[in-house]
């Protein structure tokens, strides 16, 4: 099966890939903040257990 593609197809694949590609970008950033906030997190009840331990000696 053989079919042109006119300017408006074309034009459509074009949004169509900026639309995945700002998805992806969205998605990364997203994980991105998710990756940082665990770290906060971690970090936050590292100091909480240190102390808990200093305050136990």
């Amino acid at each position: 099966m053989i079919f042109k593609l006119n300017r408006n197809h074309l034009s459509l694949a074009k949004t169509k890939i900026a639309e995945s590609r700002t998805n992806i970008a969205e998605k990364n950033a997203k994980s991105e903040r998710y990756r940082e906030q665990k770290q906060k997190i971690k970090r936050w009840n590292r100091l909480r257990n240190h102390e808990y331990n200093e305050f136990e000696r």
